[in-house]
């Protein structure tokens, strides 16, 4: 009779090394231009409502449309489906991004949302959380592959292969 484990730790297990930073990244972005696209043609700002603990707030619009034509309003429709699925979806992935320490789990969403919402540059990003270059990258890695992780969107590296297999 096998035995069924209750809770397996290695299931949470978190190693920032085996994921392929340059592909999650580049999903990242992805998934924000398709967001902000979305967002765009749903009726919506360009940027969502961040309050200052940098959570993204819910979506708080009426389903009114402005269009007199029935084809507009399906394709209004049609495009606030989509920005509330993407809407949500982002949501939830920047309240994954995490540490225990309360202070820097603020700082790694401030870090996010300046960097990947708002396209503020590195250095700028940096200078306002007072973190050097180091820091700064460690702290935005973390955060980019928590967010990749909630979002679906992370890239794992390839298994590398033992060194004695022909190849």
């Amino acid at each position: 009779m096998e035995e069924e484990t209750f809770f397996n730790v290695s299931e949470y297990e978190f190693d920032p090394d085996r994921y392929d930073m340059k592909e999650t990244r580049r999903n990242v972005r992805r998934f924000i231009e398709a967001y902000m696209l979305a967002r765009k043609l749903g009726g919506g700002e360009r940027l969502p409502v961040i309050t200052s603990t940098f959570t993204v707030e819910a979506i708080n619009f009426s389903t009114v449309f402005k269009s007199q034509t029935e084809d507009v309003a399906i394709y209004n429709l049609k495009n606030q489906e989509k920005y509330i699925r993407l809407h949500e979806r982002l949501r939830i992935a920047i309240d994954c991004i995490d540490c225990p320490d309360a202070e820097k789990k603020l700082r790694r969403k401030e870090m996010f949302v300046r960097r990947y919402l708002r396209g503020e540059k590195r250095q700028k990003v940096m200078q306002a959380v007072y973190l050097s270059g180091s820091a700064y990258q460690r702290e935005i890695r973390m955060a980019v592959i928590q967010f990749a992780k909630a979002a679906d969107i992370a890239v794992l590296k390839p298994p590398k292969k033992p060194k004695n297999e022909a190849g």
